[in-house]
């Protein structure tokens, strides 16, 4: 039988240690002592794979409540089962806190997600190998940083391709077990049309973009529609196709790291992508990022980076790729691949939010963020961008928004006068929630 009561004196204990050491310390004690109950709130709570869909706005709501003969262990796998965050999962979760009234601010907690312990994915995984399973990817750093430290080597030759503005994610095939998995370790669904053509395939990793085909006025109306599309259950995926990029060993991939020259990876993928269309007597919807319309292999200068990136903007794409061609696989951010874009993007999380004056009175005046740089977690506000509608929206809606990530422009990152960490220097708003994204990037 469940004792909520002892659970939440763990909770309680793992807040209040000082240190991530000594957390991770403390977490191996209880793991070896069983306490599955915590280890599966804790699963809950921190795996990105896992939505509660559930906000503590809509924890507010006034539904029937009835007798419910769920633990809290059967509620949590129902509502990650039915993370829609319908009335009909919400109602059940309030009947359950009903009948746990004495624990309702911490089940409220673990139920929106927003239990915090001072632990994340990483410091978990040191505790408990495995715990959380993980995915490495392969990404990109910023290419201005790297030319302004004078570590760009302009002796080694490029693949220069277009920022695909799409849903990352690897399709991974072993054996006859085909499957999707975003950056954030989530399981992609529907996409049989896909899978179908792998089948022909050896086993390996196969990395690249989501993306819906069709006609659209802007790459940014686009995105906003793969999202849409890929984030859901029922909405049918036939109009989406994969752009593949990358080739990567499944042994390598499971230990982050394959020697294998890029340049020959980005063979064997569009080798790939010919034997499927044989294979399937056709067109299919996977393609080679070789077959975009954008594409430059060879030595490269300064110059020659700005006027493709000035090109990549004229046609509307975000930006530019830029892949060193003798350059391994990493399962990290790597110096080997970059990118270029007109504007410098970054996905920041918010954190708080401050209410505006004069005509923005009662109306969003300015978010604070929190983004990661230099090994360190930095804040600061950003208080332009955003329309009368967005202030309006995100002031009266700040449980949904809390944690999200965004994308926010800005020109350079200064250090703070303090000296006591970064800003985004000239940041305003860029009008995009990144559903896709868990992680914060100034790269």
């Amino acid at each position: 039988m469940e004792n909520l009561k002892i659970l939440k004196e763990q909770i309680e204990e793992i807040k209040n240690i000082k240190g991530t050491n000594a957390k991770i310390f403390r977490i191996k004690q209880l793991y070896a002592d069983g306490n599955d109950l915590l280890f599966k709130v804790l699963k809950f709570c921190i795996d990105p794979s896992i939505k509660s869909g559930i906000s503590k706005k809509k924890m507010s709501k006034k539904l029937s409540i009835h007798e419910t003969d769920k633990s809290l262990e059967s509620l949590l796998d129902y509502i990650a089962a039915n993370n829609t965050g319908t009335d009909e999962v919400l109602s059940i979760a309030l009947s359950y806190i009903d009948k746990n009234k004495e624990y309702e601010d911490m089940l409220k907690e673990i139920i929106t997600q927003s239990l915090k312990l001072g632990i994340n994915v990483k410091a978990i995984n040191q505790a408990i190998p495995d715990f959380i399973t993980t995915y490495d990817f392969m990404k990109a750093k910023n290419y201005m940083d790297r030319v302004e430290k004078n570590l760009f080597n302009f002796d080694l030759t490029y693949i220069i391709s277009e920022k695909l503005d799409g849903i990352r994610g690897v399709i991974i095939k072993n054996g006859n077990d085909i499957k999707a998995i975003s950056r954030q370790g989530k399981e992609f669904i529907g996409l049989d049309h896909i899978f179908s053509c792998f089948h022909c395939l050896k086993d390996g990793v196969f990395d690249g973009e989501f993306l819906i085909k069709g006609e659209f006025k802007t790459e940014e109306e686009r995105f906003q529609k793969t999202c849409s599309i890929m984030s859901s259950k029922t909405e049918d995926k036939n109009k989406i196709e994969f752009i593949m990029f990358d080739f990567i060993p499944l042994e390598d991939f499971k230990l982050g790291y394959s020697p294998i020259p890029f340049v020959d990876r980005l063979m064997k993928s569009v080798n790939y992508v010919d034997k499927m269309k044989i294979n399937n007597k056709g067109e299919i919807p996977i393609k080679s990022i070789t077959s975009r319309p954008f594409w430059y292999q060879g030595f490269v200068t300064h110059e020659k980076l700005i006027k493709l990136v000035d090109e990549c903007d004229r046609q509307g794409k975000e930006g530019i790729m830029i892949n060193s061609s003798v350059a391994p696989w990493e399962g990290k951010r790597s110096n080997y691949i970059l990118k270029l874009k007109k504007n410098l993007i970054a996905d920041v999380k918010i954190i708080g939010f401050i209410e505006g004056d004069g005509k923005n009175k009662d109306k969003l005046g300015a978010l604070e963020v929190e983004f990661d740089y230099e090994n360190m977690t930095n804040s600061c506000f950003i208080g332009t961008g955003f329309t009368d509608e967005e202030r309006i929206e995100i002031w009266n809606n700040q449980d949904y928004y809390l944690g999200k990530i965004i994308e926010v422009k800005y020109q350079k990152i200064t250090k703070n006068e303090t000296n006591d960490g970064y800003s985004l220097g000239f940041s305003s708003y860029n009008h995009i929630i990144r559903e896709d994204k868990s992680e914060t990037s100034v790269y």
